[in-house]
């Protein structure tokens, strides 16, 4: 009896260790946004479905005003990315469309490309700086105000795993329990709206990261 009970325990530790999954319909979401090194701007994003096209990941069409290329040790960004996410949102791919920043799944890692300009006047150019990103799946760090709204309930926590996939800084962790979230190590509040879902997310000092103006799932 006492090994049942002990394999009961341990079966709903690993149940409530399981991370959550984002509505399954897909959501769209538009209102102002400052991703991690951006300014704030408005954004317009739609999550679809999971899709068996793409392996039963998700595909998040987004346009924002990206991070600033001085905040991305000089990388450039486009403002309307194709992201593919898994059901937790973390990053499986970044399709830069017209721009030369990418990532792609590569091993037990990511391969990255990140655009840079090099040299000055006539003479710059852009080019595409390649490298490994070893370590499991994870949340784009910069985008990680954004992917909150779209997983935050009322009722929910969870902690991620965070990336800074194009940029300089370390891992980092975004954990929510209720209205209380820690970003990068930063507390932020959560301001609900009727229905329960994130209608802004607020840091320490009262400044605004995300406000959504408008949320629909079917």
């Amino acid at each position: 009896m006492g090994r049942l009970l002990l394999l009961l325990t341990l079966g709903l530790v690993l149940i409530a260790a399981e991370p959550p999954e984002a509505a399954p319909g897909q959501i769209e979401l538009h209102g102002t946004l400052r991703s991690i090194g951006g300014e704030a701007g408005r954004f317009w994003a739609r999550l679809l479905a999971p899709d068996k096209a793409y392996g039963g990941h998700r595909m998040l069409q987004l346009v924002y005003e990206p991070p600033r290329p001085e905040s991305l040790a000089g990388t450039i960004l486009v403002d309307c990315p194709y992201v593919l996410l898994d059901r937790q949102l973390n990053l499986v791919a970044w399709n830069g469309r017209q721009g030369l920043s990418q990532v792609t799944p590569r091993g037990d890692g990511y391969h990255v490309v990140r655009e840079v300009t090099e040299g000055e006047g006539v003479a710059a150019q852009a080019v595409g700086r390649e490298s490994d990103l070893p370590g499991p799946r994870a949340w784009d760090l910069r985008l990680a105000p954004l992917l909150v709204a779209m997983q935050w309930r009322a009722e929910g926590a969870a902690s991620r795993r965070c990336v800074d996939f194009f940029g300089p800084l370390p891992p980092a962790t975004v954990s929510w329990q209720g209205t209380a979230v820690s970003l990068a190590g930063s507390p932020c509040t959560v301001e609900p709206g009727r229905d329960g879902r994130l209608r802004r997310l607020l840091d320490a000092h009262g400044a605004v990261l995300i406000a959504v103006e408008d949320a629909a799932t079917p």
